[in-house]
Parts: C-alpha cells; structure tokens; sequence
C-alpha cells in the first residue's frame, strides 16, 4: 500500500501539531474524570488535528487520528501499528474466478470424546476457529461462535474451534467448560494451524460445501460478518472455482 501522501501531509502540518504537557493536557488533569470521558469523544472527533491533516487521515482508525494530535513520534508509531493491523487483519476471500485451494484434511479428537473428521462434513459449510486459552481475543470471538451455533449450528453448517494449547486436554476441558460454550471444541495443533497458513489467533476459515477454503480472517469476527461469509460460501459454484490441492494434510491425513 502507498501512504505517501499521508505522511507528506504530516511533514507539512507538524508545525502546527499541539505538543504534549502543554495546556490541553494540564486542562485535562484539572478536570479529573471528566478528562476521562472527554478523551472517549476525541477518539471519534479529534478536535485538535488541522483540517488538512484531518482529510489525510481518512480511513485510518480513529484512535490513531486522535494520537495524531499528539506529536509527530506518537503520530509516526501510531501510524505504523495502524497499517501493519490493516494488513493482518484483512480476510483473504476466495470464491469467484479465483482457484480456491483445498482444505487440509483433518482427524481431530473433541472434548466430548468424539472425533471430528473435515471429509465427513463434505456438502456444509464448515467454520473453523483457531485458538488458545492464552489469547485474549480468542476469548471475546468464542461467545460470538457459541450464539451462532445454538441459532444456525448442525444441519448444513458445521463450527468447530481448533484448541492449540500445549496445555493438557484436561485443563483446555475446564477452561472451556468454566466459560460455558457449547459448540465443538476440538484439540488440534500447531501444526495443523500452519498448514493451513494461520499467522494469528484467532483465525477463522470458512470452508466451502465442496471442500476449498472460501475465505480466512485474522482477528475477531462480528456475528453479522461471520453470517455474511458463510453465507456467500454456500452460494459460490464449484465449477466457477476448480480446487488446487493443499500443501498436505496434518498428522497424514488423507483429503476428502
């Protein structure tokens, strides 16, 4: 992605950019929690950035906006963390002219016992979720996952979440069990992730009826967009996009 023009525009407004500890801030410790509240606001409305420093922070997170108004070092990390977020977080879709690459096959015990198996879900949509007990975010997708599994989960929709925990199954069990989700806990591995090209947690792979991966997304997922996903998967023609094979499947598991 090209941002120079963005910074060009933050080279010719550093001037007039408000330095920290001045009266702004000392304002700001006077009015104690008010302060508080009012830093909330600026995250959506800086009043403090030049209009045309305004216009080129177009599409970039609010929060970076406001640290804009901050200082030129503030401004120029923000600004880095803002694009590199922007790049991991972006799903890669497939579907449509493009060749879909085909799922990494999988045989995965679950919690309850049982073992799930990706070819015995062949005609649904399959979700998965990689995760870990140590991810925070993990944490806030899974609530999210388990909804979408007690309103749409079985039938031609399978959810399952990837535990790679190096903990003992025992304690993912009562982790997960501690929180009360419902849906199909599975321990997988890291190796699993890797195949297929996880680089963060958590991880969503939609999986189409035919067996290619539709879209991936790194980061958490809103209910409404995870059902947009899914959604479009169902639809996408398989004779539209002609699987390529998969680098090979975890533990040598046949593909389906």
């Amino acid at each position: 992605m090209e941002h120079r023009p963005l910074l060009q525009c933050l080279r010719a407004d550093q001037a007039s950019l408000p330095r920290p500890g001045g009266r702004i801030r000392r304002a700001a410790r006077g009015r104690g929690r008010a302060a508080d509240h009012e830093s909330a606001q600026l995250v959506q409305h800086p009043p403090h950035v030049p209009d045309r420093l305004r216009r080129c922070c177009r599409g970039i997170p609010p929060v970076t906006a406001e640290f804009v108004g901050r200082g030129w070092p503030v401004a120029l990390l923000a600004l880095c963390f803002a694009v590199l977020c922007s790049a991991c977080l972006e799903p890669s879709a497939g579907g449509g002219s493009e060749p879909r690459r085909r799922a990494p096959g999988f045989d995965l015990p679950l919690l309850d016992g049982r073992q799930v198996r990706l070819e015995e879900h062949l005609g649904k949509v399959v979700l998965l979720d990689f995760w870990a007990t140590w991810c925070g975010p993990c944490e806030v997708q899974m609530p999210v996952l388990d909804k979408l599994w007690e309103e749409a989960g079985g039938g031609d929709l399978m959810i399952v979440g990837v535990s790679v925990d190096t903990r003992p199954s025992a304690e993912v069990a009562a982790w997960v069990a501690e929180r009360g989700f419902e849906y199909p806990i599975a321990l997988g591995s890291s190796e699993l992730a890797m195949d297929y090209n996880v680089r963060g947690f958590p991880a969503m792979v939609v999986i189409d009826p035919k067996g290619g991966i539709y879209t991936q997304h790194m980061g958490v997922w809103s209910q409404s967009k995870l059902e947009e996903a899914i959604e479009a998967a169902r639809r996408v023609p398989p004779e539209t996009a002609p699987l390529e094979s998969a680098p090979g499947a975890a533990s040598g598991i046949a593909e389906g």
